[in-house]
Protein backbone atom coordinates (compact mmCIF):
# COMPACT_ATOMS: atom_id res chain seq x y z
CA UNK A 1 0.00 0.00 0.00
CA UNK A 2 1.46 3.39 -1.13
CA UNK A 3 0.82 6.47 1.04
CA UNK A 4 -1.73 7.96 -1.05
CA UNK A 5 -3.70 11.13 0.05
CA UNK A 6 -6.63 10.22 -1.19
CA UNK A 7 -6.73 6.49 -0.68
CA UNK A 8 -9.62 5.24 1.11
CA UNK A 9 -8.06 3.74 3.73
CA UNK A 10 -5.96 6.83 4.85
CA UNK A 11 -6.97 6.82 7.62
CA UNK A 12 -5.89 3.97 8.96
CA UNK A 13 -2.38 5.02 8.21
CA UNK A 14 -0.18 5.99 11.16
CA UNK A 15 2.19 9.50 9.64
CA UNK A 16 5.84 9.06 9.62
CA UNK A 17 7.54 12.63 9.34
CA UNK A 18 11.13 12.66 8.20
CA UNK A 19 13.13 15.45 9.17
CA UNK A 20 17.07 15.92 8.38
CA UNK A 21 19.06 16.57 11.14
CA UNK A 22 22.88 17.51 11.29
CA UNK A 23 24.82 17.41 8.04
CA UNK A 24 23.66 15.16 5.59
CA UNK A 25 22.90 15.18 1.86
CA UNK A 26 19.67 15.75 0.19
CA UNK A 27 20.50 12.63 -2.13
CA UNK A 28 21.12 10.30 1.06
CA UNK A 29 18.54 11.77 2.67
CA UNK A 30 15.80 10.62 0.61
CA UNK A 31 17.39 6.92 0.07
CA UNK A 32 17.29 6.52 3.96
CA UNK A 33 13.23 8.09 3.57
CA UNK A 34 13.51 5.09 0.97
CA UNK A 35 14.57 2.45 3.44
CA UNK A 36 11.83 3.35 5.66
CA UNK A 37 9.57 3.23 3.31
CA UNK A 38 10.01 -0.62 2.34
CA UNK A 39 8.14 -1.67 5.79
CA UNK A 40 5.40 0.63 6.53
CA UNK A 41 2.89 -2.18 7.44
CA UNK A 42 4.10 -3.86 10.28
CA UNK A 43 1.32 -6.92 11.91
CA UNK A 44 0.78 -6.33 15.74
CA UNK A 45 2.14 -9.83 16.43
CA UNK A 46 5.57 -9.22 15.88
CA UNK A 47 5.89 -5.94 18.07
CA UNK A 48 6.44 -6.29 21.60
CA UNK A 49 4.65 -4.97 24.17
CA UNK A 50 5.67 -1.78 26.22
CA UNK A 51 5.80 -2.24 30.25
CA UNK A 52 4.79 1.26 30.52
CA UNK A 53 2.24 2.10 32.76
CA UNK A 54 -1.01 2.43 30.25
CA UNK A 55 0.67 0.40 28.04
CA UNK A 56 -2.05 -2.43 28.14
CA UNK A 57 -4.79 -0.43 26.83
CA UNK A 58 -3.21 -0.69 23.19
CA UNK A 59 -1.43 -3.44 23.88
CA UNK A 60 -0.67 -5.68 20.47
CA UNK A 61 -0.97 -8.71 22.24
CA UNK A 62 -5.29 -8.25 22.14
CA UNK A 63 -5.40 -8.63 18.58
CA UNK A 64 -1.98 -10.19 16.84
CA UNK A 65 -3.49 -10.69 13.67
CA UNK A 66 -3.96 -6.48 13.28
CA UNK A 67 -1.56 -4.52 10.75
CA UNK A 68 -0.23 -0.83 11.51
CA UNK A 69 -0.51 0.77 8.23
CA UNK A 70 2.45 3.51 7.85
CA UNK A 71 2.49 6.83 6.04
CA UNK A 72 6.18 7.77 5.30
CA UNK A 73 6.74 11.31 4.26
CA UNK A 74 9.09 13.98 3.98
CA UNK A 75 6.49 16.86 3.54
CA UNK A 76 5.11 17.80 6.73
CA UNK A 77 1.12 18.54 6.91
CA UNK A 78 -0.45 21.79 5.87
CA UNK A 79 -1.69 24.33 8.31
CA UNK A 80 -5.64 23.06 6.99
CA UNK A 81 -5.16 19.34 7.71
CA UNK A 82 -3.90 20.33 11.19
CA UNK A 83 -6.83 21.97 11.83
CA UNK A 84 -9.14 19.37 11.29
CA UNK A 85 -7.73 17.72 14.13
CA UNK A 86 -8.82 15.49 16.33
CA UNK A 87 -12.25 15.47 13.78
CA UNK A 88 -9.56 13.76 11.04
CA UNK A 89 -6.95 12.93 13.88
CA UNK A 90 -4.66 10.95 11.23
CA UNK A 91 -3.83 14.18 9.30
CA UNK A 92 -1.50 14.89 11.63
CA UNK A 93 1.80 13.34 12.23
CA UNK A 94 2.02 10.90 14.79
CA UNK A 95 5.90 9.85 14.31
CA UNK A 96 8.36 12.37 13.29
CA UNK A 97 12.30 11.15 13.02
CA UNK A 98 15.36 12.89 12.56
CA UNK A 99 17.13 11.24 10.10
CA UNK A 100 20.88 11.36 10.42
CA UNK A 101 23.75 10.56 8.37
CA UNK A 102 26.08 8.05 10.71
CA UNK A 103 28.74 8.18 8.32
CA UNK A 104 29.80 12.00 8.65
CA UNK A 105 29.62 11.56 13.07
CA UNK A 106 31.71 8.52 12.85
CA UNK A 107 34.43 9.87 10.04
CA UNK A 108 34.62 12.82 12.99
CA UNK A 109 35.45 9.98 15.34
CA UNK A 110 37.82 8.42 13.22
CA UNK A 111 39.99 11.51 12.58
CA UNK A 112 40.41 12.56 16.30
CA UNK A 113 42.03 8.88 16.51
CA UNK A 114 44.28 8.88 13.92
CA UNK A 115 47.40 8.80 16.24
CA UNK A 116 46.49 5.60 17.54
CA UNK A 117 47.04 1.92 16.23
CA UNK A 118 44.68 0.02 14.43
CA UNK A 119 42.76 -1.66 17.34
CA UNK A 120 42.08 1.75 18.54
CA UNK A 121 40.87 3.00 15.39
CA UNK A 122 38.32 0.42 14.84
CA UNK A 123 37.21 0.69 18.21
CA UNK A 124 36.80 4.21 17.33
CA UNK A 125 34.88 3.29 14.38
CA UNK A 126 32.26 1.33 16.41
CA UNK A 127 31.71 4.08 18.69
CA UNK A 128 30.71 7.59 18.75
CA UNK A 129 32.06 10.83 20.27
CA UNK A 130 30.39 11.93 23.15
CA UNK A 131 30.05 15.39 21.36
CA UNK A 132 28.47 13.95 18.42
CA UNK A 133 25.72 11.84 20.61
CA UNK A 134 24.89 15.43 22.51
CA UNK A 135 24.46 16.66 19.26
CA UNK A 136 22.00 14.52 18.07
CA UNK A 137 20.23 14.44 21.27
CA UNK A 138 20.41 17.80 20.79
CA UNK A 139 18.37 17.40 17.73
CA UNK A 140 15.97 15.03 18.50
CA UNK A 141 14.91 17.53 21.57
CA UNK A 142 14.32 20.33 19.43
CA UNK A 143 12.25 17.84 16.91
CA UNK A 144 10.41 17.54 19.91
CA UNK A 145 9.91 21.36 21.02
CA UNK A 146 8.88 21.92 17.14
CA UNK A 147 6.49 19.23 17.03
CA UNK A 148 4.91 18.67 20.33
CA UNK A 149 1.55 17.29 18.99
CA UNK A 150 3.37 14.27 18.20
CA UNK A 151 3.22 11.75 20.38
CA UNK A 152 7.10 9.82 18.94
CA UNK A 153 10.14 11.42 18.49
CA UNK A 154 13.18 9.45 17.56
CA UNK A 155 16.71 9.85 15.67
CA UNK A 156 17.62 7.62 12.95
CA UNK A 157 21.60 7.10 12.75
CA UNK A 158 21.72 5.58 9.09
CA UNK A 159 24.89 4.15 8.13
CA UNK A 160 26.40 3.64 11.02
CA UNK A 161 28.23 0.49 12.35
CA UNK A 162 27.35 1.43 16.07
CA UNK A 163 25.36 -0.77 18.31
CA UNK A 164 22.16 0.83 19.53
CA UNK A 165 22.72 -0.86 23.28
CA UNK A 166 25.83 2.06 23.64
CA UNK A 167 23.84 4.77 22.55
CA UNK A 168 21.10 6.78 24.97
CA UNK A 169 17.40 6.49 24.41
CA UNK A 170 16.01 8.33 21.45
CA UNK A 171 18.96 7.47 19.64
CA UNK A 172 19.04 4.45 16.73
CA UNK A 173 21.74 2.99 14.70
CA UNK A 174 21.39 1.23 11.71
CA UNK A 175 23.96 -0.20 9.35
CA UNK A 176 24.70 0.45 6.09
CA UNK A 177 22.56 -1.63 3.43
CA UNK A 178 25.74 -4.17 2.69
CA UNK A 179 25.72 -5.12 6.23
CA UNK A 180 22.16 -5.23 7.54
CA UNK A 181 20.11 -7.97 7.48
CA UNK A 182 16.51 -8.39 5.87
CA UNK A 183 14.76 -7.45 9.41
CA UNK A 184 17.08 -4.64 10.09
CA UNK A 185 14.12 -1.91 9.12
CA UNK A 186 11.44 -4.39 10.94
CA UNK A 187 12.67 -4.20 13.80
CA UNK A 188 13.23 -0.34 13.98
CA UNK A 189 9.76 -0.09 12.74
CA UNK A 190 8.38 -2.66 15.05
CA UNK A 191 10.14 -0.52 17.82
CA UNK A 192 8.73 2.48 16.50
CA UNK A 193 5.48 0.63 16.76
CA UNK A 194 5.83 -0.41 20.06
CA UNK A 195 6.08 3.22 21.63
CA UNK A 196 3.70 4.75 19.56
CA UNK A 197 1.32 2.42 20.84
CA UNK A 198 2.32 2.33 24.67
CA UNK A 199 1.98 7.26 23.62
CA UNK A 200 -1.52 6.51 22.81
CA UNK A 201 -2.74 5.00 25.52
CA UNK A 202 -1.97 8.49 27.21
CA UNK A 203 -3.27 10.44 24.46
CA UNK A 204 -6.31 8.19 24.50
CA UNK A 205 -6.57 8.94 28.55
CA UNK A 206 -6.28 13.11 27.67
CA UNK A 207 -9.08 12.78 25.30
CA UNK A 208 -11.46 11.08 28.13
CA UNK A 209 -10.85 14.10 30.33
CA UNK A 210 -12.14 16.88 27.42
CA UNK A 211 -15.50 17.73 28.41
CA UNK A 212 -16.30 17.80 24.33
CA UNK A 213 -14.62 18.17 20.77
CA UNK A 214 -15.36 21.12 18.84
CA UNK A 215 -16.23 20.57 15.05
CA UNK A 216 -14.24 21.97 12.37
CA UNK A 217 -15.80 25.22 11.22
CA UNK A 218 -15.91 26.75 7.55
CA UNK A 219 -13.35 29.60 7.30
CA UNK A 220 -15.35 33.08 6.47
CA UNK A 221 -13.25 33.89 4.29
CA UNK A 222 -14.63 30.78 2.22
CA UNK A 223 -18.50 31.97 2.16
CA UNK A 224 -17.41 35.55 1.09
CA UNK A 225 -15.51 35.07 -1.96
CA UNK A 226 -17.93 33.65 -3.85
CA UNK A 227 -19.92 36.60 -3.22
CA UNK A 228 -17.63 39.17 -3.37
CA UNK A 229 -16.60 38.07 -7.33
CA UNK A 230 -19.80 37.65 -8.49
CA UNK A 231 -20.16 41.46 -7.18
CA UNK A 232 -17.61 42.24 -8.84
CA UNK A 233 -18.01 40.91 -12.44
CA UNK A 234 -21.45 41.98 -12.39
CA UNK A 235 -22.68 45.37 -12.72
CA UNK A 236 -24.79 48.22 -10.38
CA UNK A 237 -27.92 46.58 -11.09
CA UNK A 238 -26.81 42.95 -10.18
CA UNK A 239 -25.11 44.31 -6.68
CA UNK A 240 -28.45 45.62 -5.58
CA UNK A 241 -30.14 42.19 -6.14
CA UNK A 242 -27.68 40.25 -3.90
CA UNK A 243 -28.30 42.53 -0.87
CA UNK A 244 -30.69 40.32 0.19
CA UNK A 245 -28.15 37.12 0.08
CA UNK A 246 -25.64 39.72 1.53
CA UNK A 247 -27.87 39.74 4.81
CA UNK A 248 -28.80 36.29 4.66
CA UNK A 249 -24.56 35.40 4.47
CA UNK A 250 -24.32 37.65 7.08
CA UNK A 251 -26.70 36.03 9.58
CA UNK A 252 -25.39 32.70 8.20
CA UNK A 253 -22.09 33.72 10.32
CA UNK A 254 -23.31 35.54 12.90
CA UNK A 255 -24.48 32.77 13.99
CA UNK A 256 -21.32 30.69 13.43
CA UNK A 257 -21.90 27.69 10.93
CA UNK A 258 -21.00 24.59 12.18
CA UNK A 259 -20.71 21.78 9.57
CA UNK A 260 -22.49 19.32 11.35
CA UNK A 261 -25.58 21.68 10.52
CA UNK A 262 -28.42 19.77 9.13
CA UNK A 263 -28.91 20.39 4.79
CA UNK A 264 -32.48 21.81 5.26
CA UNK A 265 -31.15 24.31 8.06
CA UNK A 266 -29.25 25.38 5.84
CA UNK A 267 -31.41 25.52 2.85
CA UNK A 268 -33.97 27.26 4.79
CA UNK A 269 -31.45 29.76 6.18
CA UNK A 270 -30.13 30.40 2.41
CA UNK A 271 -33.56 30.84 1.11
CA UNK A 272 -34.51 34.21 3.61
CA UNK A 273 -36.85 36.32 1.94
CA UNK A 274 -36.39 40.25 1.71
CA UNK A 275 -40.35 40.48 1.41
CA UNK A 276 -41.87 39.73 4.92
CA UNK A 277 -45.04 41.22 4.28
CA UNK A 278 -45.35 38.48 1.13
CA UNK A 279 -44.83 35.71 3.41
CA UNK A 280 -47.24 37.39 6.14
CA UNK A 281 -50.07 37.04 3.39
CA UNK A 282 -50.04 33.94 2.20
CA UNK A 283 -51.97 31.36 4.35
CA UNK A 284 -49.74 28.02 6.51
CA UNK A 285 -48.71 25.40 3.52
CA UNK A 286 -51.63 23.05 2.96
CA UNK A 287 -54.76 25.46 4.12
CA UNK A 288 -57.26 27.49 2.42
CA UNK A 289 -58.24 30.45 2.72
CA UNK A 290 -62.38 30.27 5.02
CA UNK A 291 -64.77 31.16 2.80
CA UNK A 292 -66.25 34.65 4.38
CA UNK A 293 -69.85 34.09 6.16
CA UNK A 294 -72.58 36.85 5.69
CA UNK A 295 -74.15 38.25 8.86
CA UNK A 296 -77.24 39.29 8.74
CA UNK A 297 -76.82 43.22 7.12
CA UNK A 298 -75.87 41.33 4.35
CA UNK A 299 -71.93 42.06 4.68
CA UNK A 300 -68.79 39.71 5.86
CA UNK A 301 -67.70 40.32 9.16
CA UNK A 302 -64.39 42.38 9.36
CA UNK A 303 -61.36 39.59 9.75
CA UNK A 304 -58.11 40.03 11.86
CA UNK A 305 -55.16 41.60 10.60
CA UNK A 306 -53.37 39.19 8.57
CA UNK A 307 -50.22 40.51 10.53
CA UNK A 308 -51.66 40.25 13.92
CA UNK A 309 -52.43 36.24 12.82
CA UNK A 310 -48.40 35.76 11.88
CA UNK A 311 -47.57 37.03 15.57
CA UNK A 312 -49.86 34.84 17.02
CA UNK A 313 -48.83 31.12 15.33
CA UNK A 314 -45.16 31.18 15.85
CA UNK A 315 -45.80 31.74 19.33
CA UNK A 316 -48.06 28.32 19.26
CA UNK A 317 -45.45 26.63 17.29
CA UNK A 318 -42.79 28.06 19.56
CA UNK A 319 -44.77 26.27 22.60
CA UNK A 320 -45.38 23.12 21.22
CA UNK A 321 -42.03 22.58 20.03
CA UNK A 322 -40.76 23.35 23.59
CA UNK A 323 -43.00 20.81 25.32
CA UNK A 324 -40.65 17.79 26.94
CA UNK A 325 -37.89 20.09 26.88
CA UNK A 326 -35.82 21.79 29.96
CA UNK A 327 -32.61 22.22 31.27
CA UNK A 328 -31.63 19.48 32.59
CA UNK A 329 -32.17 17.61 29.39
CA UNK A 330 -30.63 20.00 27.17
CA UNK A 331 -27.90 19.27 29.18
CA UNK A 332 -28.09 15.69 28.87
CA UNK A 333 -28.19 15.64 25.25
CA UNK A 334 -25.22 17.86 24.94
CA UNK A 335 -23.03 15.52 27.16
CA UNK A 336 -24.32 12.19 24.93
CA UNK A 337 -23.18 13.96 22.27
CA UNK A 338 -19.94 14.98 23.46
CA UNK A 339 -19.30 11.34 24.60
CA UNK A 340 -20.43 10.16 21.28
CA UNK A 341 -17.75 12.22 19.63
CA UNK A 342 -15.05 11.27 22.15
CA UNK A 343 -15.72 7.61 21.40
CA UNK A 344 -15.38 8.46 17.63
CA UNK A 345 -12.15 10.32 18.36
CA UNK A 346 -11.09 7.00 19.80
CA UNK A 347 -12.19 4.65 17.79
CA UNK A 348 -9.83 6.55 14.87
CA UNK A 349 -6.85 6.02 17.28
CA UNK A 350 -7.66 2.13 17.58
CA UNK A 351 -8.11 1.93 13.92
CA UNK A 352 -4.60 2.97 13.68
CA UNK A 353 -2.77 1.49 16.36
CA UNK A 354 -4.46 -1.87 14.24
CA UNK A 355 -6.34 -2.84 16.95
CA UNK A 356 -10.47 -3.45 14.52
CA UNK A 357 -12.46 -4.95 16.73
CA UNK A 358 -12.02 -1.92 19.34
CA UNK A 359 -12.35 0.41 17.22
CA UNK A 360 -15.31 -1.19 15.74
CA UNK A 361 -17.21 -0.88 19.61
CA UNK A 362 -16.02 2.61 20.12
CA UNK A 363 -17.39 3.60 16.18
CA UNK A 364 -20.52 2.15 16.78
CA UNK A 365 -21.08 3.38 20.47
CA UNK A 366 -19.98 6.90 19.06
CA UNK A 367 -22.01 6.76 15.84
CA UNK A 368 -24.77 5.60 17.25
CA UNK A 369 -24.75 9.12 19.70
CA UNK A 370 -24.69 11.14 17.14
CA UNK A 371 -27.27 9.54 14.67
CA UNK A 372 -29.94 9.90 18.01
CA UNK A 373 -28.69 13.43 18.78
CA UNK A 374 -28.44 14.53 14.64
CA UNK A 375 -24.88 15.18 14.93
CA UNK A 376 -24.43 14.53 11.35
CA UNK A 377 -21.19 15.19 10.39
CA UNK A 378 -19.66 13.07 13.45
CA UNK A 379 -22.15 10.58 12.36
CA UNK A 380 -20.82 10.18 9.00
CA UNK A 381 -17.27 10.29 10.05
CA UNK A 382 -17.77 7.02 12.57
CA UNK A 383 -19.69 5.19 9.25
CA UNK A 384 -16.50 6.32 7.14
CA UNK A 385 -14.08 4.69 9.38
CA UNK A 386 -16.54 1.59 9.63
CA UNK A 387 -16.21 1.13 5.86
CA UNK A 388 -12.26 1.56 6.17
CA UNK A 389 -12.38 -1.23 8.87
CA UNK A 390 -14.43 -3.59 6.41
CA UNK A 391 -12.03 -3.12 3.57
CA UNK A 392 -8.67 -4.07 5.76
CA UNK A 393 -10.73 -7.37 7.51
CA UNK A 394 -10.94 -8.02 3.69
CA UNK A 395 -7.44 -7.25 2.92
CA UNK A 396 -5.48 -8.90 5.71
CA UNK A 397 -7.82 -12.07 5.19
CA UNK A 398 -9.33 -11.75 8.93
CA UNK A 399 -13.03 -13.33 9.24
CA UNK A 400 -14.88 -10.54 11.07
CA UNK A 401 -18.52 -10.10 11.72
Amino acid sequence: MGGDTFSVVAPARVKVLCVPVGRIHRSRFHGFVERLKQENVIRLGDVSPNRGPHGTAFSPLAFPAGRVLFDVTAAAPSSTHIALCPFEVYRQPFIVVGVADGKCYQEASDSNSQAGDESERADARSTLSEDAVQALLGCRQQLASEFSAALVHEALIFDCDVSSQRLPEGLTAIPPTAKSKTTTIKTVMCDLTSHLLAEMASFARSLQELPSIETPRTPRQNIQRPLARYSASAGPSSAESSQPAQSSLNNFERGEHRISMPAHLLANLGSTSSTPEARSLSPPSGRSSPPAVLDGTGSAPASPPSRALDRQRPMSRDRASMQGFGSNSLLEREGTKSRGRIHIVIGSLYLLAGRWPDAVKELVDGGTAAKINSDHVWHAKALDYLLVICLLYAWSNVDFQ
